[in-house]
């Protein structure tokens, strides 16, 4: 049998801890078929809204990819093809991914001093994640000289609202 052109890559995913205001990081895996020959690469394309896909690079081996120097709050889409030595695949699904912005401010948290020397830190999550999901907060405490901060992470992880901190 010849070999023909590979299946296109499947599962296309964002890589939300690359992922921020500049960049965006990709993930996929091989089409179910490579054609009956090795994939040489993919290459990776993307639109900013204006329907034009521009290739962002046609030489990539690894099955991840970082798209850098985006703009932040932008929406891009993205679209992956595998190669081998017959040609190209279809598409993969279309990808849409927010380059993040900055998340909106945390409103004041509350405070309340519990009997065993420790203190519960509670807040709200923000109106706006800036386009990509939060992935911790970073809590500090004010020290008793009024003007020095530190972070606790011993005590607090920050990875959700609602945190027991020990003093």
């Amino acid at each position: 049998m010849a070999a023909q052109v590979p299946d296109a890559p499947i599962n296309v995913a964002n890589l939300p801890l690359v992922t921020s205001s500049t960049q965006i990081g990709l993930a996929w895996d091989a089409g179910a078929y490579n054609g009956g020959i090795s994939i040489l690469d993919y290459r990776i394309t993307y639109d900013q809204g204006t329907s034009t896909w521009i290739t962002l690079d046609d030489t990539v081996t690894l099955t991840t990819f970082t798209a850098t120097s985006l703009s932040a709050n932008v929406v891009y889409q993205f679209k992956i093809e595998a190669r081998n030595v017959v040609g190209y695949s279809l598409e993969s699904s279309i990808i849409s991914v927010r380059a993040a912005g900055v998340p909106d401010k945390v409103a004041t948290p509350t405070t309340a001093a519990n009997a065993d020397t420790s203190v519960t830190v509670d807040w709200d999550v923000p109106t706006s994640d800036g386009g990509s999901p939060i992935t911790s907060y970073r809590i500090e405490i004010r020290h008793t000289d009024g003007s020095s901060f530190s972070q606790d992470t011993a005590d607090c992880n920050g990875a959700s609202p609602g945190v027991i901190s020990g003093t």
